[in-house]
């Protein structure tokens, strides 16, 4: 199993369709975890926080090949997939990835 983890700094006054968009994903979580499976994620989940008073979310992901993922996810013609990149468009200014130095899980590795 893959772990990713993102930083994303938000748009400036993004914060209101940040919530929005968590929202939405949290009252279609079934269909979110649909998604998921198709994509082979096992794991996905989003914070937020504010450092220096800019916003940024950090996305952590646990799959069996994470490229496979992102793969699925940019030709997916599903609802909510299509809501998320069109959140990433109007919310996200960048993104930098975390290096990974520690992974410990429990949860099955196959």
């Amino acid at each position: 199993m893959e772990a990713d983890c993102i930083i994303i700094e938000l748009k400036p006054n993004s914060i209101d369709r940040v919530m929005a968009w968590a929202d939405f994903i949290n009252k279609n979580k079934a269909d979110a975890l649909k998604t998921l499976k198709r994509e082979g994620v096992v794991l996905e989940s989003f914070f937020i926080t504010n450092i220096a008073n800019e916003d940024y979310l950090i996305g952590y992901m646990r799959a069996k090949n994470i490229e496979k993922a992102k793969a699925v996810v940019k030709k997916s013609i599903h609802k909510i997939d299509k809501y998320h990149q069109k959140f990433k468009e109007d919310t996200w200014l960048k993104v930098s990835q975390a290096e990974l130095l520690v992974d410990l899980s429990r949860l099955n590795n196959k």
